[in-house]
């Protein structure tokens, strides 16, 4: 993350890769699974770009965001479980994302007062990389309360709504 600008613009940059191995033990009571669970790999990849530009002298922000992720599914080769084919699956998201933001916060990173409020309306489609076409509509709001010198409460909320 980085200021610009005298704080008039915000970039931000992020990647991210994963590999982690879990055990899928079934949907209800499966005696079989229970005993011998589906052992499979998540492996997601992606990195995401924000821009964020201040509106005058103002706490209110206008951005733009692309995000890209693919991940990859694949299962260990069961051992007792012949029905269970051969299993490998790409998935892949990818889109751009407008922003208005308003930021009143004391310190971006471990604020003490003020209000955070994001809403955001994602469009995501496989002309921007992904793998299908949606959309991703979404709130946040979080104000900062200090207890006292040493605690702070932050009181969230979020809404999301996804069109296909």
């Amino acid at each position: 993350m980085r200021q610009w600008l005298g704080d008039s613009l915000q970039t931000q940059v992020g990647l991210v890769y994963a590999s982690v191995n879990l055990d899928f033990y079934g949907v209800g009571k499966d005696n079989f699974l229970q005993e011998h669970p589906l052992k499979y790999n998540l492996e997601p990849a992606g990195g995401m770009v924000n821009l964020k530009y201040r509106l005058g002298r103002t706490r209110f922000w206008t951005g733009l965001s692309y995000m890209f992720a693919e991940t990859l599914v694949t299962f260990d080769d069961p051992i007792d479980i012949p029905r269970m084919p051969d299993f490998e699956r790409h998935s892949r998201i990818g889109g751009l994302t407008p922003s208005i933001t308003f930021d009143s916060r004391d310190n971006m990173f471990t604020p003490t007062k003020g209000t955070y409020i994001e809403g955001t309306a994602g469009l995501f489609s496989q002309a921007l990389g992904g793998d299908g076409e949606f959309q991703l509509v979404t709130l946040d709001a979080i104000q900062y309360l200090p207890a006292c010198k040493e605690l702070t409460f932050g009181v969230d909320r979020r809404g999301d709504l996804q069109l296909r």
